[in-house]
């Protein structure tokens, strides 16, 4: 949803399959934890405590997109943390 694409729009060969998005939403959504940690101990964030996976990971999406997602990650990287889609 967050990329904006909706079924029958993804016939770019460049773009994710279905299936592709959803391997990656599920491992965005086991890393929510690593995101929760590193956010909190850099920058004194802590996400949302709701039971709704899909309404923190929105909020991390939103978080990340504020913060730049490649400089989050390489900072991630070099404190040891992992890729918020890393397995």
């Amino acid at each position: 949803e967050q990329l904006g694409l909706t079924e029958g729009t993804n016939q770019d060969p460049f773009l994710p399959t279905k299936d592709g998005i959803i391997f990656y939403v599920r491992r965005f959504c086991r890393n929510l934890s690593n995101l929760h940690s590193f956010f909190a101990r850099r920058w004194r964030i802590i996400g949302p405590i709701v039971k709704k996976e899909k309404e923190r990971a929105s909020w991390w999406i939103r978080t990340l997109e504020e913060h730049g997602l490649y400089s989050v990650i390489r900072e991630m990287w070099e404190d040891g943390f992992r890729h918020p889609f890393a397995n």
